[in-house]
């Protein structure tokens, strides 16, 4: 774990890295799959396209994608994995 030195002499973790990783165009599946790792005790976001307000058309052609911290993203693939078998 990297630690940054904070004035006063403590030591405070840095922000971990995030990593988007694609999971396609089923909303429905998606957001399972963001309760599935909720449940896991794996903090993620889902992003969708459709929240930023763009045309219906163009929403269809970009996939839905998880943010996940660098440190669980072996573990999300994993249960990605697992759940599209």
């Amino acid at each position: 774990m990297v630690l940054k030195r904070w004035r006063g002499g403590r030591s405070e973790p840095e922000r971990p890295e995030l990593v988007e990783i694609v999971v396609g165009f089923d909303r429905f599946e998606a957001g399972a799959l963001v309760a599935r790792l909720e449940a896991s005790d794996i903090p993620v976001r889902l992003l969708t396209m459709d929240d930023h307000g763009l045309v219906t058309g163009i929403v269809a052609r970009h996939p839905h994608r998880l943010l996940v911290r660098a440190d669980d993203e072996e573990r999300v693939r994993a249960i990605i994995e697992r759940t599209s078998a």
